[in-house]
């Protein structure tokens, strides 16, 4: 019984921590504009490596598309052609600001138009 009583004091104590620092002016935001709670930058942060996947898995299919036609190893005209390599409408854009995701198809690279994405 003094466990179970210890156990959520515990948890208690540290959601009272973590839902104060909601309310306090929290500068560390991952992004202009973007949460200020702690909540909210574990959720963009989510969202964040779910935009580094999208563009993984978009990379990659751009890659099997170049091996589907090997006698010419040309690149995608665009994105919406990957849906052949099951690349789906909601991969083609950010989880975090629901921008489409920017394409060269003269050199094939790919990225993110979102601040703070530029790394991906």
């Amino acid at each position: 019984m003094l466990s179970v009583l210890a156990a959520l004091v515990i948890i208690a104590v540290l959601f009272a921590f973590l839902y104060g620092r909601g309310f306090r002016n929290n500068t560390t935001a991952t992004r202009p504009g973007g949460p200020t709670t702690t909540v909210g930058m574990g959720l963009e942060s989510g969202r964040a490596v779910d935009c580094s996947n999208n563009l993984s898995q978009i990379r990659y299919a751009i890659g099997l598309e170049r091996m589907n036609d090997p006698d010419t190893a040309t690149l995608p005209p665009n994105l919406e052609v990957l849906s052949r390599n099951g690349i789906s409408p909601q991969m083609r854009k950010c989880p975090v600001s629901n921008q489409p995701y920017q394409y060269d198809p003269r050199t094939g690279k790919v990225w993110c138009p979102t601040p703070g994405h530029e790394r991906f």
